[in-house]
């Protein structure tokens, strides 16, 4: 399992979700992939743990991992955990989805 490719799928994803044109969805997910990298060890971890789980919840929602889905149930699944009952769902869609915001809208002023 690598982070790289899951944090590309969430990123075309999110890309979809937010109809965002004319950004490289792997140009932003390497952008996300260094802003994980210059995060604090005691952050680091626990959402590389969680993007991990993110991407084999996939097994229980769907039949396959988040990476592997296509782009309809790609958006299901970050829909379900977006507006899950559980705020560590919501919190790391939320997470994932400020930083490809931030990045895209660098990108397209730029």
């Amino acid at each position: 399992m690598s982070y790289h490719r899951i944090v590309v799928a969430i990123t075309a994803g999110l890309q979809s979700q937010h109809g965002v044109t004319g950004g490289d969805a792997v140009a932003i997910a390497a952008d996300i992939v260094g802003q994980h990298g210059r995060m604090p060890d005691y952050l680091r971890l626990p959402i590389l743990i969680s993007t991990y789980i993110f991407d084999l919840a996939g097994l229980f929602s769907g039949g396959a991992r988040f990476q592997r889905k296509d782009a309809v149930a790609q958006q299901a699944q970050l829909e379900q955990w977006k507006f899950s009952r559980l705020g560590s769902c919501r919190n790391f869609v939320r997470f994932y989805e400020s930083l490809f915001l931030l990045i895209a809208l660098q990108e397209n002023l730029s």
